[in-house]
């Protein structure tokens, strides 16, 4: 899969200065190019404003990336360069290594796409300014001059309340177990004399 992504800039040079943050030895990430999933190998091709080739490589995804500043970008890791992507990488690491390409010279250098207030369908925003009456000056005591000691309160526990104890005993009656009934005594059978 190829996919051929064009900045607004000039020159090479000025493609550095404007991207250049976004190279590393290993991989970039490709501004303007289109969401792709992770784990794919693509071929890509990075132009200047007048289509010439500045940057040829291929990669896998790792990620779509979302700066907070709005810009988008896929994140690749480089599996194939050219001869001539390599020396711009080259030249990147260079120019961050120095210190001349930081994240204040890279955002100059990336033209404002926003539209302007005249092509927004938006009307501007008009600020309202509400007037009431003047506030009266307020005096402020000028500081001590000695250091007032503060005293911090503990705070009191609550009280607890706490049953009053029992004057007098109290007679506690313990029922006694009631005896059993014997059992009842029943006749033994009289035998008598069975005739022959």
């Amino acid at each position: 899969m190829g996919m051929r992504i064009q900045r607004p800039y000039q020159t090479e040079e000025e493609f550095i200065h404007g991207d250049g943050l976004t190279i590393g030895r290993t991989g970039m990430i490709l501004l303007g190019a289109p969401a792709r999933p992770p784990g794919i190998i693509i071929r890509f091709e990075i132009v200047l404003a007048d289509g010439s080739p500045v940057f040829r490589g291929e990669g896998k995804v790792v990620a779509f990336r979302v700066h907070s500043n709005g810009r988008k970008g896929l994140e690749v890791r480089f599996t194939r360069l050219d001869a001539h992507s390599r020396s711009v990488i080259e030249k990147a690491l260079e120019l961050r290594k120095s210190g001349a390409l930081t994240p204040a010279s890279a955002v100059n250098q990336i033209p404002d796409l926003t539209p302007s207030p005249a092509s927004s369908r938006v009307a501007p925003r008009q600020e309202i300014v509400i007037k009431g009456p003047e506030p009266e000056p307020v005096s402020v005591p000028a500081p001590a001059s000695e250091p007032v000691p503060v005293s911090i309160a503990e705070p009191e526990p609550e009280p607890v309340s706490v049953p009053a104890p029992i004057s007098e005993p109290v007679p506690v009656s313990i029922a006694e177990p009631e005896p059993e009934p014997e059992p009842a005594s029943v006749p033994a059978p009289v035998s008598e004399p069975v005739p022959v």
